[in-house]
């Protein structure tokens, strides 16, 4: 695969806020940069009516064909209002997530992610010691970067400090983090010791009954990198192209 070679100039995070199509990192103003994946509090969770499927499994009562993925897993319903209200940078928007994670966008800008023949640029919060094999094959959901953003994040953001891990790798979709339903009378309800958000594969036996709000990958073939080293080469730059608005289709 060759490696592609252009000027990190062009994500949106490195440039002034400017009337696009194409989301911008800095629509805040001020310096501050607000993930493309995060939620806002003009966003909300809309109630809906659950119901069992006579095959097994929930949906909606009101159930429309967007509601379901390309694998038929059933999905959270979220309103869209980017830039609406103040950034709630520790939610992850289920619509947005879905298409960074899908299309390997960067989780910042919404530009494709750093790639080059190692695979995707990640950045994660690095982990405790006991799992020796991080992060390979452990479902991950936070999508890929750009490098522009990479080298923004580690200094801007709370949760990669005081330290983080950088590094390239393949990935593939494997699941989804979401909660799990069983049956109830008159209708499904979360399993008590599930309410929490859990990880199902799409192969799990459980997936009729989860309604997801996050897409996962597996990585493999992690190879662990410098940013500042990766700056100062041409065959890491990032190429930051225009690509659909922020309201397609996600996935």
């Amino acid at each position: 695969m060759p490696t592609e070679a252009v000027s990190t100039s062009s994500c949106p995070a490195n440039s002034v806020a400017t009337k696009s199509t194409r989301y911008d990192p800095r629509l805040l103003g001020g310096g501050a940069v607000v993930p493309y994946i995060g939620m806002w509090t003009g966003e909300e969770f809309l109630s809906t009516q659950f119901v069992q499927h006579a095959s097994g499994g929930i949906g909606y009562a009101d159930e429309m064909l967007l509601d379901r993925d390309e694998w038929g897993v059933l999905w959270t319903r979220v309103t869209v209002g980017i830039g609406a209200g103040r950034p709630l940078f520790d939610k992850l928007h289920p619509l947005r997530q879905r298409r960074a994670i899908t299309r390997l966008l960067c989780q910042v800008c919404a530009q494709p992610a750093d790639r080059t023949e190692q695979g995707h640029l990640w950045l994660l919060p690095e982990q405790p010691s006991y799992e020796p094999d991080w992060p390979k094959d452990v479902p991950i959901t936070l999508p890929p970067v750009c490098l522009a953003c990479a080298r923004l994040s580690v200094r801007m953001c709370p949760a990669l400090r005081p330290t983080y891990v950088a590094f390239r790798a393949h990935s593939r979709i494997c699941g989804v983090r979401g909660v799990q339903f069983a049956p109830g009378h008159p209708f499904p309800r979360p399993v008590p010791e599930l309410e929490d958000e859990e990880f199902f594969c799409h192969e799990d036996p459980a997936i009729p009954w989860v309604m997801a709000t996050q897409r996962a990958r597996t990585l493999r073939d992690c190879v662990y990198v410098d940013l500042d080293q990766l700056a100062n080469t041409s065959e890491s730059a990032q190429h930051c192209p225009r690509v659909e608005p922020v309201w397609s289709d996600p996935r």
